[in-house]
C-alpha cells in the first residue's frame, strides 16, 4: 500500500487479516475471495466467506471496518497537520 493511499478490505495488511480472523486459514480464504475479485460487494462477500464456511463473519468484518476507519481517519489528520 502506497504512502497516503486509503486502506479498504483489498489492501489490509496480511498480519491484521489474520489477527482479525484469528486463523491464517480464514485469512487465506478472505484474501483469496478479494484478490479474485477486489471490488466485491459486501453482501457477496458475506455470501463467499459462508459458503466456505467461514463463522463469526459479523465479527470479523466489523474489526476490519474499525481497522480501517482508524487508519483512513489518522490518514486524513496527518494530511490536514501537513497541510497538503
Amino acid at each position: 500500500m502506497a504512502i497516503g493511499q486509503t486502506m479498504s478490505f483489498a489492501t489490509l495488511p496480511r498480519d491484521r487479516v489474520v489477527t482479525i480472523c484469528q486463523s491464517s486459514n480464514k485469512a487465506d480464504v478472505f484474501e483469496s475471495i478479494l484478490k479474485e475479485h477486489p471490488q466485491i460487494a459486501r453482501e457477496r462477500l458475506i455470501e463467499r466467506l459462508t459458503d466456505q464456511g467461514i463463522d463469526d463473519i459479523d465479527r470479523i468484518l466489523k474489526d476490519m471496518d474499525d481497522y480501517i476507519e482508524l487508519h483512513n481517519a489518522g490518514l486524513s489528520s496527518a494530511i490536514g497537520i501537513l497541510g497538503l
